[in-house]
């Protein structure tokens, strides 16, 4: 996969440029376009919590609590990837963007739907609710 794009919550977010991936996990680079910054907070404080140098020690209940929070709030978003290549959404059951970096773990692929490139041999109007009656033959 070359690029795709990141959609959370239906709204398009930036660009994926995949890197590796290890089992069912995907991990590359993120480019956030204008939208992200709605979601920057979220991620940004899971990233902070993750990322605090406390010299060593456990960490407390009330970071436990706070990393809980951030956690339980990413793994409620729904998240999906267009791949532009293959014309594929890949269903995403957890996201994490740390600056630059994403990690998503894949739960589905389905084919993104096709727009129409020819004309209906139909149109609408010219179906009629009811097939018309028949006539009846006259006997004899």
């Amino acid at each position: 996969m070359r690029t795709a794009r990141l959609f959370i919550n239906g709204k398009e977010l930036g660009t994926v440029s995949p890197r590796n991936s290890a089992d069912s996990w995907g991990m590359g680079e993120f480019m956030p376009n204008d939208a992200f910054g709605e979601f920057a907070p979220l991620f940004g404080s899971w990233s902070l919590i993750m990322h605090e140098d406390d010299g060593g020690r456990r960490m407390d209940a009330a970071m436990h609590d706070e990393l809980h929070r951030a956690e339980a709030e990413l793994d409620a978003l729904r998240v999906k990837l267009l791949r532009m290549d293959r014309d594929e959404w890949i269903d995403v059951g957890q996201v994490v963007i740390d600056g630059p970096m994403i990690e998503w773990k894949v739960i589905g692929r389905h084919p993104a739907a096709r727009r129409a490139t020819t004309k209906p041999a139909v149109k609408a109007s010219d179906i009629s609710p009811r097939p018309p009656a028949r006539t009846r033959r006259a006997a004899g």
